[in-house]
């Protein structure tokens, strides 16, 4: 995101250096085509230095078709800095046939080295975004996955719970039925020989006794 950011920027901001390039260099040129046909130098160095005040411009140069320099104007310190051109052509109305005549031209050079310090400037504030972007994007992430986590531990322990106690009630349950199949037996004969002494006894052990046989009875 910021290389992307960055070298649009900077495509963005040289278009618009060479949009102001062109914008000054056309101006000089309408103010340059009446000195010029009447060769007025001191004229055309004066309108040189007046347009080549504007922001950004490195040097402005007023010449004739020969190449001949007429004007020039601009601010020193631009050798090694990246510069970009731009031009405008210094037209004259031919009474004759209605047409422009070109008298000569105007160069203008705008210092692109500001366009760098733009590019070093965005590129710290877009680390900086994107970097607390991104972490902020890592931190949502870490919590969603810290909460994932949890839930699916708590989702484990009650599994193991499940099933433990689904082990417990199957051990108890074969303990419940091997305590009854075990306790039936003896209890059967109990109730047998019970039901036999009040059969073979009955009236014969005295009406306490027959009581008592009556309860082992309904108590097997």
């Amino acid at each position: 995101l910021t290389a992307f950011s960055t070298v649009q920027l900077g495509r963005l901001l040289e278009e618009s250096l060479v949009v102001r390039g062109r914008t000054v260099a056309a101006a000089a040129a309408r103010a340059a085509f009446v000195p010029m046909s009447l060769e007025d130098r001191d004229a055309l160095a004066g309108i040189a230095a007046e347009f080549a005040a504007h922001r950004d411009v490195a040097t402005l140069r007023i010449l004739d078709n020969a190449g001949s320099l007429w004007g020039e104007g601009g601010h020193g310190g631009a050798e090694g800095r990246r510069l970009l051109s731009a031009r405008a052509p210094i037209l004259a109305v031919n009474p004759g046939s209605g047409f422009p005549r070109v008298l000569g031209r105007v160069e203008v050079r705008m210092d692109a080295s500001e366009i760098s310090r733009r590019r070093t400037a965005l590129v710290g504030t877009s680390l900086v975004v994107n970097g607390l972007f991104t972490a902020s994007l890592l931190s949502i992430g870490l919590v969603l996955i810290r909460n994932l986590t949890l839930r699916m531990q708590v989702m484990v322990d009650e599994a193991k719970w499940v099933a433990e106690l689904k082990r417990s009630n199957r051990e108890l349950e074969e303990f419940a039925y091997v305590a009854s199949h075990d306790l039936q037996s003896p209890l059967r004969k109990v109730a047998g020989f019970a039901e036999l002494l009040r059969e073979s006894c009955a009236g014969k052990l005295g009406a306490e006794a027959d009581e008592y046989v009556g309860f082992v009875v309904a108590g097997t």
